[in-house]
């Protein structure tokens, strides 16, 4: 009989595949949890970069955001991590993410100014360090009367607006007054973790798999 026989010595494919299933689940656990501290790490930077604190850079309230970020780690038995947002620190970040409207009545504006929100034109009023609006420069210090009886502003209510007076008696608007805010989103949660996560992953994943000893013990 004329015949060819093909054969294959498969021991190392099967130790291998067997080093897989032994050995695979714990390194992607190990892959998914370097690729979500990445992702962790760029949201956080996204936050320093988004938002002006009070008590400035490296100040309370960045490290209170910041560590508001958080996220459950993979094991060998529950292959996915979990990236969120702490309640605390959510209340805050999560209306940054979608965008909100906002009313005067709204416990989360604090102190309105006659039932209304009082809107700053940054040009106008200044900011300090902190991003806070500077105490000479607040609706209520505007408005405040001085020795003389002169203010340095005035409330036009028919306009419903504040104005901030000028050297040679010209104003500026310096407020304007309204019932309710639209927050637009200013904070890319998602997408900021989800490019970091596309990045890291084919470094991270060649890494980790290269660790699988796919050979035989002898």
């Amino acid at each position: 009989m004329v015949a060819v026989s093909i054969s294959l010595d498969t021991r190392e494919v099967r130790d291998a595949i067997q080093a897989l299933r032994h050995e695979g689940p714990r390194a992607i656990a190990e892959l998914l949890n370097k690729v979500t501290l990445d992702a962790r790490l760029a949201v956080q930077d996204e936050i320093r970069g988004v938002f002006l604190f009070a008590g400035g850079p490296g100040g309370s309230t960045e490290k209170f955001l910041t560590n508001s970020v958080l996220f459950v780690g993979a094991t060998p038995d529950k292959l996915r991590t979990d990236l969120y947002l702490r309640r605390g620190g959510r209340v805050i970040l999560e209306r940054h993410v979608e965008g909100a409207s906002i009313a005067a009545t709204d416990p989360r504006v604090g102190p309105d100014f006659e039932g209304k929100i009082a809107v700053p034109n940054l040009r106008v009023v200044k900011r300090g360090k902190s991003g806070r609006i500077v105490a000479a420069d607040t609706p209520q210090a505007l408005l405040q009367r001085r020795a003389r009886g002169r203010t340095r502003g005035y409330l036009d209510r028919a306009r419903g607006k504040i104005i901030k007076r000028e050297k040679g008696g010209a104003g500026r608007l310096a407020y304007a007054l309204v019932d309710r805010v639209r927050l637009k989103p200013t904070f890319d949660f998602f997408g900021v973790a989800h490019r970091e996560v596309i990045k890291q992953l084919p470094r991270k994943a060649a890494r980790v798999l290269e660790k699988i000893n796919l050979r035989r013990s002898r």
